[in-house]
């Protein structure tokens, strides 16, 4: 059981390859958050990685990185 992007679960959820729990409607707001350890040492691929995610998180708007509930897919309970 885990939380997953509406995007990424709709299709799979679709060919029934994984079903939504409910709430079906309204479902509860899940938190994410990019952790790292500041002193660990990266190489330069690692820390240009983290330097792009931070900045595209700086930059999008969070309306932008939010899903409001006419953002999800209808999906009725399986049984």
């Amino acid at each position: 059981i885990g939380a997953l992007p509406v995007h990424v679960a709709e299709r799979d959820v679709r060919e029934g390859l994984l079903f939504r729990l409910p709430p079906y409607k309204n479902p509860p707001a899940i938190d994410i958050w990019l952790v790292r350890n500041p002193a660990a040492s990266l190489n330069q691929a690692e820390r240009e990685f983290i330097r792009i995610l931070e900045y595209r998180i700086e930059e999008t708007p969070i309306e932008n990185r939010s899903y409001g509930n006419d953002q999800i897919f209808p999906l009725e309970s399986p049984v």
